[in-house]
């Protein structure tokens, strides 16, 4: 259980359920593509599977600073996925994102090179000053992705640095998303 304000494990659980041949049968016949298809039932009947329902993957807190992942979509060009970027600290941040080392890697294994807009800004070389509890949005893009590609793996790099002092070398970090499932139109 995950708290969606703080993306705070709340509680935890696991059970093993032994794999008998109903379970067995259960996943066979739940095994659909990202896009949904048409089947047949044991009996032969046409059967409409819609696309399976994929978890967002929670929040990830790094450097004071809150990812939280709202998606992403094929727009039909590109792979569009979307974070809102939260500073967790009481000051003021100056954050900004570098293509150099922000990629995306879908699920058939390929690597994506990225262009993304963050706030008011749209480069590499853009910095967005983040008030403390105020979201911002990332927004990370990607061409020549695959219709099969069914979820999305984030790499994101960033530079940090306190912006109500005096100048101070930036921070630089890294954070990782895995599995935010890709929507179709």
């Amino acid at each position: 259980v995950v708290d969606t304000e703080t993306a705070k494990i709340i509680a935890s659980s696991r059970y093993d359920v032994p794999r008998t041949k109903t379970i067995s049968d259960l996943i066979a016949t739940s095994e659909v593509t990202a896009s949904g298809s048409v089947e047949q039932d044991k009996d032969g009947r046409t059967v409409q599977r819609s696309s399976p329902v994929v978890a967002m993957p929670p929040g990830v807190t790094r450097d004071e600073l809150l990812f939280s992942p709202k998606g992403c979509r094929n727009t039909g060009s590109k792979i569009v996925c979307t974070f809102g970027v939260t500073n967790k600290a009481a000051a003021t941040h100056r954050v900004w994102f570098t293509t150099d080392a922000t990629f995306l890697v879908d699920d058939l294994g390929s690597q994506y090179r990225v262009t993304f807009t963050f706030g008011p800004s749209s480069s590499s070389g853009g910095a967005t000053d983040l008030l403390p509890d105020i979201p911002i949005n990332l927004v990370v893009e990607a061409q020549n992705v695959p219709d099969n590609a069914r979820v999305m793996h984030a790499s994101l790099s960033y530079g940090l640095q306190d912006s109500t002092g005096p100048y101070a070398a930036p921070q630089w970090g890294k954070v990782m998303i895995r599995a935010l499932p890709i929507s179709r139109p």
